[in-house]
């Protein structure tokens, strides 16, 4: 039977089973601290957000800036349905 997936966390191996680069990305975000790490992780999701936009644009360039917006956001929280429900308040125009 085989195991999780989950099981294959870089984070579950030894450490000196883990790669370098796992132990040089570590060590570079506990340098960042806590307000550093919050700032990359908001310049991630931003990153994603802009590349989702553009990609919604490019299929649909019809949509005005606003309607683009809404799409990426209920792609964006497809999992969360009380989410996607608020979504389908706001107007499209």
């Amino acid at each position: 039977m085989a195991e999780p997936a989950d099981s294959d966390k870089t984070e579950d191996l030894p450490p000196r089973a883990r790669s370098l680069v796992d132990r040089t990305y570590e060590e570079a975000m506990a340098r960042l601290g806590g307000t550093g790490r919050v700032q990359r992780t908001f310049s991630l999701y931003e990153s994603f957000a802009r590349m989702l936009r553009h990609q919604i644009a490019q299929r649909n360039p019809e949509l005005s800036e606003r309607e683009i917006r809404i799409k990426a956001a209920e792609h964006m929280y497809q999992s969360d349905p009380q989410t996607l429900e608020l979504l389908k308040r706001v107007p499209r125009q």
